[in-house]
């Protein structure tokens, strides 16, 4: 990351744990169910990494003018990592001194080509912070004063745990199982008895949606949804795995296309073969073979397919990725 330099002495280590336990504490604060704290960003074993950018604050009373703009972004490694930043003569300027702390601080910074714009992506919002002091390791010394670090957390945490509430509270409203041909999608495919596998809101609501517009004949609209509901499933089973400590989800891209499912099928641990590559590819050529300017026998036949594709990779992959041991 341009400008930021790694910190990585022994100082920086201990700091970091000390960082995760005051996260933690203020998870076991609020109760957080194991179920529920794939909600938080430093939950469990997840790794991320601290920027700590130091900066020129005008307004400041004491004759130090200086402040520490501080977030977290993910990390796909397998450590934390602490970074830093002095920013202090380039933000002792007329320009920066009006923007308003936090979020616009760094946007001042990302504008002015200061720091890779890239690195917005991976931010965790509710980490962002600026902490009226400068940017320490212990929290014994005097260079982080314990009760700024701790109130640093605390708020990151927080927000989280309000932002968790919002989503219990907006759960995703499924829409029922269709009736006119239930019996057909059961004996068939079983769909009932695999949603209740898979244990997943949104993939049951996109589901059932996809066959409410089967039974109505609306073919284009079908397709297109099993198409993103096949996306979906293969989802799930690379994160199956990637909660177990399969690195299945490491550098997958964010807007991921039906090739990239493909080919991280195709890698450790699944290891799909060409054949069966050739299978999954051919599942999503017939969503993008419907035409939704036509209806009629031709495109029920793609959608058949995009249901039977659904239900084979299922089948054939989903139950391997909740029973297959950790790593």
């Amino acid at each position: 990351m341009r400008n930021f330099k790694l910190l990585n002495d022994n100082q920086s280590s201990v700091y970091l744990t000390y960082l995760q336990s005051l996260y933690k504490k203020r998870i076991n604060f609020y109760g957080i169910q194991r179920s529920d704290l794939n909600r938080f960003s430093w939950s469990e074993n997840k790794k991320v990494c601290i920027y700590g950018i130091k900066i020129y604050i005008d307004f400041a009373t004491s004759t130090d003018k200086s402040a520490t703009l501080v977030f977290a972004t993910e990390n796909d490694t397998c450590e934390n990592k602490l970074l830093f930043y002095d920013a202090f003569n380039i933000t002792k300027n007329p320009r920066f001194i009006d923007v308003s702390p936090g979020k616009d601080m760094l946007n001042w910074l990302i504008n002015n080509n200061f720091i890779n714009k890239n690195i917005t992506n991976k931010i965790i919002e509710p980490s962002l912070h600026v902490l009226f002091g400068p940017f320490g390791y212990l929290p014994t010394t005097p260079f982080a004063p314990i009760d700024l670090i701790d109130t640093w957390i605390k708020t990151w945490v927080d927000k989280e745990y309000k932002s968790s509430l919002d989503i219990e509270r907006n759960t995703t409203q499924v829409n029922n199982f269709p009736l006119k041909q239930k019996h057909y999608f059961i004996d068939r495919y079983h769909f009932e008895d695999m949603l209740k596998e898979i244990d997943n809101d949104q993939f049951t609501d996109e589901i059932n949606q996809c066959l409410f517009a089967y039974e109505n004949e609306k073919w284009f609209l079908c397709a297109s949804g099993l198409g993103s509901c096949l996306e979906h499933l293969m989802y799930i089973i690379l994160s199956n795995y990637n909660k177990r400590g399969y690195k299945t989800l490491k550098a997958f891209p964010k807007d991921p296309t039906a090739r990239d499912y493909i080919n991280r099928f195709t890698k450790d641990p699944i290891n799909i073969d060409s054949r069966q590559a050739r299978a999954i590819n051919l599942f999503f050529m017939a969503r993008n073979t419907v035409d939704h300017y036509n209806s009629g026998k031709t495109q029920r036949i793609f959608c058949d397919l995009l249901l039977d594709g659904i239900s084979d990779v299922y089948n054939d992959y989903f139950g391997k990725s909740k029973s297959i041991p950790n790593i």
